[in-house]
């Protein structure tokens, strides 16, 4: 079906730079219910699904984008002059995680919430551009890292609401 909600849906989410969330699309949209545009969202997916196209819509950071399809990746990355990037080690997603969910935090946290020296895993990542090192002032001034990627990038990942902190308290990123 090619309905004109679709069609716009189509176009919102075609030019977004972020994933575009149902709320923002209903908030552009003003007045059409949000069970009409995950209809529309729906009948897009599974259009950019069928086999003879060249792209997608993915769920990712809570919201949707278009993306090219796998089977092309070879292709897209010559045409853009991309080189495929360096896979994380075990030891490495590790240590990003420890960072992700305590950051900013120093080299001396990571490796205690790792249970082993994480030198060699910071070192890495930090030569990494979506990592940030800042100087604390005080004693031996340690390095804080933080992870600056504003959003998941991996289809189907969310950004937490709420993360657990020390003691069992819960934190809200949002500020409450």
């Amino acid at each position: 079906m090619n309905s004109p909600l679709k069609n716009i849906v189509e176009s919102l989410i075609f030019v977004s730079q972020e994933p575009l969330t149902s709320e923002r699309i209903q908030a552009v949209l003003e007045g059409v219910p949000a069970a009409d545009i995950q209809a529309a969202v729906d009948e897009l997916i599974a259009d950019t699904a069928a086999d003879g196209r060249g792209v997608q819509i993915i769920h990712v950071g809570g919201g949707w984008l278009f993306s090219t399809k796998p089977a092309f990746d070879r292709e897209v990355r010559r045409l853009l002059q991309i080189e495929r990037k360096n896979r994380l080690s075990s030891a490495g997603l590790e240590t990003l995680a420890a960072i992700a969910y305590r950051q900013p935090v120093t080299q001396a946290e990571v490796s205690a919430i790792r249970g082993v020296d994480s030198t060699s895993s910071l070192k890495t990542l930090l030569e990494r551009p979506d990592q940030d090192r800042r100087t604390e002032e005080g004693a031996g001034k340690p390095a804080r890292l933080q992870d600056v990627r504003r959003v998941p990038s991996l289809p189907g990942a969310q950004r937490p609401r709420r993360t657990p902190l020390r003691g069992g308290d819960r934190q809200d990123p949002a500020g409450g």
